[in-house]
């Protein structure tokens, strides 16, 4: 319990005969394949990328929906998704880079963030609306909801094997040991940490839409309780971040970029849960609509 509640204050330093216990520094490749190199990150994001593709495509259809509208809709939010988590990553984390190396901001196979690839599938969302005006955006948009905590838990799987995201040296029972990585010692891993959390959620939603499918109707309520569950965690998880001066994340009045997102994204829930809660009270109409060419008779969205 002791070494518990340390985590949630990031302790101080520790030495190696303090930590009861560490989890093993475990990396996998990279692999050299001719002249190419593949990464294990890499890897598991196209299994995550590819894994909640699929799963949104099906949840799509389970609303009535079109599967190919919504791997439209997919590959409108991935491409802009990842020139959004470059660049935001760019501006708020490295921005003596702009000074220095302002080419980078161009390079979108370089660093991501996870919050600037959401704000980036959000300005997709909109160029795809405007391409498709006719198309009610909620049960799409549920449906992308419901499968991204598959894809992100995949990308995380690649944090953790990277070590990409240490913390403060600790005590605590599920830290890694660093040993002579990086800036070494026992410390949190924060790509484990919010794996391993993504875990929890995926396997929740799964749970709530088996035993109550009625959350299905009307559509939104993935895409609402997303940000509730995981802005608060990600908030107090990003405490745990090295300092900037020992390379870590740039702080802003004390918090980072990560975190006022978190408060943003989770106003946003609570905002979006209200409404989904008064449409469901309400029994709020769905409204009928046609998509040409899918095969489909009149489907439902709301």
């Amino acid at each position: 319990m002791k070494a518990a509640a340390r985590l949630l204050w990031a302790g101080g330093k520790t030495s190696r005969d303090e930590v009861m216990e560490a989890l093993p520094y475990v990396t996998l490749g990279p692999w050299s394949l001719g002249p190419l190199t593949i990464h294990s990150f890499g890897v598991l994001v196209a299994i995550g990328v590819m894994v909640a593709h699929t799963i949104a495509q099906n949840r799509a259809v389970t609303l009535g929906q079109s599967k190919a509208k919504m791997g439209s809709l997919l590959g409108w939010m991935l491409l802009a998704g990842f020139v959004g988590g470059h660049v935001f990553n760019v501006l708020m984390y490295e921005p003596r880079t702009i000074l220095t190396e302002p080419w980078k901001l161009f390079w979108i196979l370089g660093s991501l963030s996870s919050y600037g690839g959401i704000l980036g599938a959000l300005i997709g969302i909109a160029l795809w609306k405007r391409r498709n005006p006719d198309v009610v955006l909620a049960p799409f948009l549920d449906a992308a909801a419901f499968s991204l905590p598959v894809g992100w838990l995949f990308g995380r799987m690649g944090c953790a094997l990277v070590h990409d995201h240490p913390g403060r040296t600790t005590d605590f029972p599920l830290a890694v040991d660093f040993g002579t990585h990086g800036l070494g010692g026992i410390r949190h891993d924060l790509g484990l940490y919010e794996a391993a959390w993504w875990l929890v959620v995926v396997a929740v939603f799964f749970a709530l839409d088996k035993a109550k499918p009625a959350l299905r109707q009307p559509p939104g309520f993935y895409l609402a309780f997303l940000p509730l569950i995981y802005a608060p965690v990600r908030f107090g998880l990003d405490f745990l971040r090295i300092p900037p001066e020992q390379g870590g994340d740039a702080r802003y009045f004390g918090l980072t970029p990560a975190q006022y997102l978190s408060l943003t994204f989770f106003v946003v829930g609570i905002v979006l849960m209200t409404r989904w809660r008064r449409r469901s009270k309400a029994g709020a109409p769905e409204a009928a609509l046609v998509v040409e060419g899918d095969g489909h008779s009149p489907i439902a969205g709301a």
